[in-house]
């Protein structure tokens, strides 16, 4: 700290913390303000160069506390409490060593450090988090600038972390200008190399999207009822009823001719015995749609319990994938699937099956959009409060692979979206069949992330080492 520069008294520094807490409240979360998210940690680390090591930590909790990324009223509604406050605990102690962390490389790394710091290290954690989270990158801070479509566009190069990077950026930016006598302030070179980048990231993006919008692509058309799990094995009747509801509104969404029809996840659960009988019923309202048919039940046998998702196209044909990431908690009762993916091709074009959870794993959709599959179908099951959310993290996994996708949640939104992350049709499910039409681009865009693979975001924490050394040795 320049020693010109006057501490901050503790009760400034707490109210920072708490301001910042307050900020992230409504910056992150189930449905973010992207821009506030921005700008939510730059009063922590003008708070964290004024204060100790320990300090810093603790005002990081608290902040942390205040506004977590996922509320603890929406964890509590999925998992057992024991779980829920082992989430809690993580996601306060990550917020803890990014800001300790940070404030490190602030006060002993060189001056280059105190721009790119905060980035480097928010980046660095991102891709710690998906690699050891079961919950994979659900909790990560990139998916609040859904709708800053520039921005979110350097998913495309490095997946969630180069998104988390920026956002430092922008943040360690802000910090500067707010406490620009601390540690914080930047040299001539640093803010020329910080504001150069920054323009690059938002150039890069309003190119990406800028690319023709033409292509191909597919009449497609997605229904979704939100009612209990129907299960075939103590009520039949019910099933029955369910089944009918949803053949009903299959046949009015033909009505726009799609080449495939999704419907949600799991909407009923079956034994094994009964697949075929299930299917046969299946394939024929698919023949009687002149359309595909995509649709998930939860399997229960002997063998071991699925959630599976059907593909069964027009001819009547079934294949049958199963869920590879579960729920924890709420799907004890089910064995994940192996590592396989299930591909069609419709009218030349290959599509990709995954259900809803796989998509918040970018090393399986990666996986499963190779080499040529030109869009993700996704039976999904939301939770009401996080519909838009959760559509926007499947969306990502788009952007990352350059590839178009088309999901249908139960609770949920139901929606299209392109290989840039824009929406092209959107509805949300109710008590009454959501019907929803559109076009599902097909045009495959080529994407670095998906050359280099999922295991480019190791780059950043072999970065944050680096500069610990380096701030080590200062």
């Amino acid at each position: 700290m320049n020693a010109a520069t006057p501490a901050l008294p503790r009760s400034a520094r707490w109210a920072l913390a708490i301001a910042a807490g307050i900020a992230m409240r409504f910056g992150y979360g189930l449905e973010p303000l992207w821009w506030l998210a921005l700008l939510a940690p730059v009063p922590l680390l003008v708070a964290a160069q004024h204060a100790s090591a320990r300090e810093a930590a603790a005002l990081a909790l608290v902040a942390a506390l205040i506004g977590p990324v996922l509320p603890w009223s929406y964890l509590a509604g999925l998992m057992p409490l024991p779980v829920v406050v082992g989430i809690a605990a993580a996601m306060a102690l990550q917020w803890a060593a990014v800001i300790v962390v940070t404030r490190a490389l602030h006060q002993r790394g060189p001056g280059w450090c105190t721009p790119f710091g905060f980035g480097i290290t928010l980046a660095a954690f991102d891709a710690l988090l998906a690699a050891a989270s079961p919950d994979g990158t659900a909790a990560s801070l990139a998916y609040t600038q859904a709708d800053a479509l520039p921005l979110v566009q350097v998913a495309s190069l490095g997946g969630t972390p180069a998104i988390t990077f920026v956002m430092g950026l922008v943040a360690a930016l802000l910090a500067a200008a707010a406490d620009p006598g601390s540690r914080l302030r930047f040299s001539r070179a640093a803010l020329g190399a910080t504001v150069l980048l920054l323009a690059a990231t938002i150039t890069f993006g309003v190119w990406r999207l800028a690319l023709p919008a033409g292509g191909a692509t597919l009449p497609v058309a997605a229904v979704a009822i939100d009612a209990r799990i129907a299960d075939r094995r103590s009520d039949p009747a019910a099933f029955e009823r369910l089944l009918a509801d949803y053949e009903a509104a299959v046949s009015r969404a033909v009505a726009s001719q799609p080449r495939l029809v999704l419907l949600p996840e799991r909407i009923g659960d079956i034994a094994s015995t009964d697949v075929d009988a299930v299917a046969q019923r299946l394939a024929a309202a698919a023949r009687n749609a002149k359309a595909d048919l995509v649709v998930g039940f939860g399997v229960f046998g002997p063998e071991g319990n699925h959630n599976e998702a059907w593909w069964i196209d027009a001819s009547g044909t079934l294949v049958r994938y199963r869920k590879q990431h579960l729920v924890q908690g709420l799907e004890a009762r089910f064995a994940g699937g192996p590592a396989t993916t299930v591909k069609r091709t419709i009218d030349g074009h290959t599509l990709a099956l995954a259900i809803c959870k796989d998509m918040d794993f970018p090393a399986t959709i990666r996986r499963s959009t190779l080499p040529d599959v030109a869009a993700m179908v996704v039976p999904a099951w939301d939770f009401g409060a996080d519909g838009w959310l959760h559509s926007r993290m499947a969306m990502l996994r788009g952007v990352e692979n350059g590839v178009g996708l088309l999901r249908a949640a139960r609770e949920g939104h139901l929606t299209i979206s392109d290989a840039q992350g824009r929406v092209r049709a959107q509805t949300v499910s109710g008590a009454a069949a959501a019907v929803l039409s559109g076009t599902l681009p097909v045009q495959r865009v080529d994407t670095l992330f998906t050359r280099l693979g999922a295991g480019v975001s190791w780059l950043w924490p072999a970065l944050l080492l680096m500069l610990l050394l380096v701030a080590r040795r200062g």
